[in-house]
C-alpha cells in the first residue's frame, strides 16, 4: 500500500505526553510512515516555534501524539486486524470531528449513520 499524499504543511497539534494530557503544541505534519498492517507506524512533525528564527528539526513520533484538526478528511487504515464490526470501514473516507478524553478520535464515516471512534493510528491524512 503506498503512503497517501499528505497536504503541504497540515498543522496539527503534537502533544506532550500520553491521551489528552496536554493541550500540545503548535506543529506541522510533513510526513508518515505506514506500519505492515496498513495503519499509521509514525508521523513526522516539525514544530512551530514563533521566537525561533531557525527551522526545528523534523521529529518521529507516534500517531498517539499527533492530533489533527477537527474537519480534517481521512482515510481509514490498519482496520483489516481489528474488529470484525470495523473491518468494513478500511480504506472509506472520514471527516474528524473531535477527541475523546481516551485518546480515540471521534469521526463521521461516509455511510454512516452514527460518528465512528478510532485510534489515533488508523487515519490516514
Amino acid at each position: 500500500m503506498a503512503a497517501p499524499v499528505l497536504l503541504a504543511g497540515l498543522h496539527v497539534r503534537l502533544l506532550q505526553a500520553g491521551f489528552g494530557q496536554s493541550a500540545g503544541v503548535p506543529a506541522t505534519l510533513v510526513g508518515m510512515e505506514l506500519s505492515s498492517d496498513g495503519g499509521a507506524g509514525a508521523y513526522f512533525v516539525r514544530e512551530c516555534q514563533s521566537d525561533s528564527l531557525q527551522e526545528e528539526p523534523v521529529q518521529r513520533v507516534s500517531p498517539n501524539r499527533v492530533e489533527l484538526p477537527p474537519g480534517s478528511v481521512v482515510c481509514l487504515g490498519g482496520l483489516s486486524a481489528g474488529p470484525s464490526r470495523l473491518r468494513p470501514l478500511e480504506g472509506r473516507r472520514a471527516t474528524l470531528r473531535g477527541s475523546l478524553p481516551d485518546g480515540r478520535r471521534l469521526l463521521a464515516v461516509e455511510g454512516e449513520s452514527a460518528f465512528v471512534r478510532l485510534l489515533p493510528r488508523q487515519l490516514l491524512p
